[in-house]
């Protein structure tokens, strides 16, 4: 299955991949048949940019005190940060590392209603170097929740080195479910996830694992 997200670039260097693989042919057709196994890259290329915009389907947990994993990829850093404006209080904030390997689909780490979805232009420094969470191109998405130890949380779709373009596709006032898509990093990038301190969460990851968006938990809450 394939996201509807790619299909602009699917189609884009699908063609521009086509039109390689026809110039190869009548180049190999005129030089040497040997000319005829170049072919190989072209085909490579575009099973590579299927695979890329592959969507998944994933069994999502249905505890309700699990908070799940936003993207796959790699945790980076699971860290305190002080109070900031996007949560307004000193927050837990958990960094996944996304290559070109992984899927690249976000999901929602929790359920909730967004209350705010915040496009900053920036650099495309490394993701993995945090001088990217101030000087990169990012989204940050605020969530309003139900549960009373969680009643705000927020995840940041940040742009890296590779990643040219972030998708979001909720907005304000939409109601989301925990594993739901909410949006897509197109090629290598980071996703931060902000939960607040005070919710008391039990972490159950630590830096190098790897993790699932929507299947992975990350932590939990203690019980209402």
């Amino acid at each position: 299955m394939f996201t509807s997200l790619g299909k602009r670039e699917i189609a884009k260097y699908g063609a521009i991949l086509v039109l390689a693989a026809i110039g190869l042919w009548f180049f190999g057709a005129a030089v040497s048949c040997a000319f005829y196994y170049l072919l190989i890259i072209p085909t490579l290329l575009f099973g590579f940019l299927l695979y890329f915009f592959r969507d998944p389907e994933r069994q999502i947990p249905t505890d309700h005190n699990a908070i799940l994993s936003p993207a796959d990829g790699t945790i980076t850093h699971l860290e305190k940060v002080p109070a900031s404006a996007i949560i307004g209080e000193e927050c837990w904030r958990v960094s996944i590392f996304l290559s070109v390997f992984n899927v690249h689909l976000n999901r929602a780490p929790f359920a909730g209603a967004v209350t705010a979805v915040t496009y900053q232009k920036g650099s495309f420094l490394d993701a993995r170097d945090n001088a990217s969470l101030d000087k990169n191109e990012s989204n940050t998405i605020v969530f309003r929740s139900d549960h009373p130890r969680l009643p705000v949380f927020a995840i940041r779709q940040i742009a890296g080195l590779i990643a040219r373009r972030i998708v979001c596709i909720v907005k304000p006032n939409d109601q989301i479910c925990a594993g739901s898509r909410v949006g897509m990093m197109k090629f290598s990038s980071r996703t931060d996830l902000l939960v607040p301190v005070k919710s008391g969460v039990t972490w159950q990851i630590k830096i190098g694992d790897a993790v699932f968006a929507g299947t992975s938990v990350l932590g939990k809450l203690a019980s209402e």
